[in-house]
């Protein structure tokens, strides 16, 4: 039996995931520095191209779950409907998260 849907449980896992998606990101982005002004000299173009397409791809994993959590708190604000409609970014980032972002 599935637990009723309330605010805290819908929410909840999207207010914590996001701060920690986006922490992960600066970590990455501190990583993807390194790799190019110190470590990339000897590695040919395409590793330094797939570095870079899976780059753009967390980058455009931590723009959706903002642009989710930004959707389901602020713009929908107190409409429990919403809560239970897919917004289509979450499809997006969720095709992301199976790609292996």
């Amino acid at each position: 039996m599935s637990p009723i849907p309330t605010v805290s449980n819908m929410l909840g896992p999207l207010s914590i995931g996001t701060p920690l998606a986006s922490i992960i990101y600066g970590i990455n982005c501190l990583q993807l520095y390194l790799y190019y002004m110190k470590y990339s000299q000897r590695d040919g173009a395409l590793l330094k191209a797939y570095v870079a397409v899976l780059m753009v791809a967390d980058s455009l994993h931590v723009a959706l779950l903002m642009l989710i959590h930004y959707h389901y708190t602020v713009v929908s604000f107190g409409d429990k409907a919403a809560l239970e409609s897919t917004f289509w970014p979450l499809l997006a980032q969720v095709l992301l998260g199976v790609c292996g972002v």
